[in-house]
């Protein structure tokens, strides 16, 4: 009594919807098993840029090269920080007490380096929030279309054509 199996593999977990997905069993392939090789293809596009609550604010700091721009982002810092001190000293007697002071310590000092780079060096806009979306460019997508062509058009060539679109799929 001969069973003859089959499976297959029909299921995909992705964290996002895929555009056109396509599943190809190759039979034409003869690799001296019964496996069969699966492809597993589907169409990319740019991830959509997402606004952060909390966008990255830069600063053009090159300016703090010089001498004069240093000294003053230094001075600002300092007096700003020194006012941190000075206008509030709780008694540490709780815990709660200390993490509010160690809170209202960590946002002044961040505000004044902030309000010193603000008053010193130039702050720049982000053009982009995302840095993802300077990654996939309509440019890189054709090039994976392109190789994606020279894929198939290999795989179903047959005699001299063969090497000729191997160097192209490369």
């Amino acid at each position: 009594m001969a069973h003859n199996r089959q499976s297959i593999i029909d299921f995909f977990i992705s964290t996002s919807d895929l555009e056109r997905p396509s599943f190809k069993i190759e039979h034409d392939l003869f690799i001296d098993s019964d496996h069969k090789l699966l492809r597993f293809s589907f169409q990319t596009h740019p991830p959509s840029t997402i606004p952060s609550a909390h966008p990255r604010l830069t600063w053009n700091i090159n300016g703090l090269q010089q001498p004069n721009t240093q000294l003053q982002y230094q001075q600002i810092c300092d007096s700003e920080s020194q006012a941190l001190v000075t206008n509030y000293q709780p008694s540490l007697d709780s815990l709660s007490i200390a993490k509010q002071y160690i809170k209202y310590l960590s946002q002044g000092i961040k505000s004044s380096m902030y309000n010193a780079l603000d008053a010193t060096c130039k702050r720049q806009s982000n053009l982009c929030s995302d840095n993802r979306s300077d990654f996939w460019t309509h440019r890189l997508q054709q090039a994976f279309d392109h190789r994606e062509k020279c894929h198939k058009q290999r795989r179903k060539a047959i005699g001299i054509r063969k090497p000729q679109l191997w160097l192209n799929h490369q």
